[in-house]
Order: C-alpha cells, then structure tokens, then sequence
C-alpha cells in the first residue's frame, strides 16, 4: 500500500529564520514507527520526520 503527505511537512524549529521544508503533499513516505498521533516516516531520499498522523494517506 502507497502511503502520501497530504500536506506539506516543516520543522518546528526555525535555521537562520527559516523552517526546514521536510516533505510536500503528494511525496511518498514509508512509515517507520506510531506515536499516537504522530508519525515517523521516511522519505525516497532517506531521510525520517515526524508528521500528524492526520496528514498521512494510506494507513
């Protein structure tokens, strides 16, 4: 089963006044783990952030 962001994926801290853009809607993601409402979720690139577990499709 494909898993999507439904929505865009940032950081909620801020690098030199600007958020890290992790993810757009529309990028598959692989899930990794479940935290109640939070999950972790790796990109194609590698690279694993969390993100609501509402802005995720396919789970």
């Amino acid at each position: 089963m494909s898993t999507y962001l439904l929505a865009d994926a940032f950081s909620a801290f801020y690098q030199d006044k600007v958020r890290l853009h992790y993810g757009k809607a529309g990028d598959r993601v692989k899930i990794i783990s479940e935290h109640g409402a939070v999950l972790i979720v790796e990109d194609k690139n590698g690279n694993r952030f969390p993100v609501a577990a509402e802005n995720v499709s396919g789970r």
